[in-house]
């Protein structure tokens, strides 16, 4: 009997042992910590852009009579720079415009004209991004700065012209449709109200006219892509 307990002792030790051992070998996982994928920013950008350009007439005022410059239909082309912050985009502007002169009113005197109006602007511009979908975007906005006008003529059968140029203040507001292309290239569709402050030039017979603006209607195509 007493061998008989000894030997019931020992086997119950023998499997008590076990899970003291079992778990003293056990490998311990540790938690993998979960891998987020990287997501590139791309705040930077650069962009190009080009367009139809409807300009209203330019009106000028002169010691000779009210002047009222009709210009064509012409193109707008440009560049910008910019940064986003969140969902406002900060950029620069570089753009040109190029109409036509088609005709010419001094007071009651019509007359054809030959010749055309150049104009570069050098905006900061500010967009607000109000909604994307899928790819899609609106945005609107606006800028301020500087536009270089050059008003270059003849007039035909009077003898008279210009070729005259003039920095003045220039603004412009605008709004737009973008689509992704991918993560660093999309396209913009965009609408913009270009204004210059007033414009002055002499003719060739010395006479001047003061206080014209340009004002024009932009719809435009551009390129971006994104750093």
């Amino acid at each position: 009997m007493k061998k008989y307990l000894i030997a019931t002792t020992a086997t119950l030790a023998l499997v008590g042992s076990i899970p003291v051992a079992v778990a003293a070998d056990a490998v311990v996982y540790e938690p993998v910590p979960e891998t987020v994928a990287y997501v590139p920013t791309h705040n930077f950008y650069a962009s190009i852009f080009g367009g139809a350009a409807f300009p209203h007439d330019m009106e000028f005022d002169a010691t000779t009579g009210d002047v009222d410059l009709d210009l064509d239909t012409g193109f707008v082309v440009g560049a910008t720079a910019g940064y986003r912050f969140g969902r406002v985009r900060g950029e620069l502007e570089v753009s040109y415009q190029r109409f036509d002169a088609d005709d010419i009113s001094v007071g009651p005197v019509d007359a054809d004209v030959d010749g055309d109006v150049n104009a570069v602007y050098i905006l900061g511009n500010a967009w607000v991004d109000l909604f994307a979908y899928r790819g899609v975007g609106v945005y609107a906005g606006g800028g301020v700065g500087a536009a270089y006008i050059d008003v270059d003529f003849d007039v035909p059968g009077f003898g008279v012209g210009t070729d005259d140029s003039d920095w003045t203040v220039a603004g412009q507001l605008g709004a737009g449709l973008t689509y992704d292309v991918n993560e660093r290239v999309s396209i913009d569709l965009g609408y913009r109200f270009k204004a210059t402050g007033d414009v002055d030039f002499v003719d060739s017979d010395g006479d001047t006219a003061e206080n014209g603006n340009l004002y024009t209607h932009n719809v435009q195509l551009g390129i971006a892509v994104k750093f």
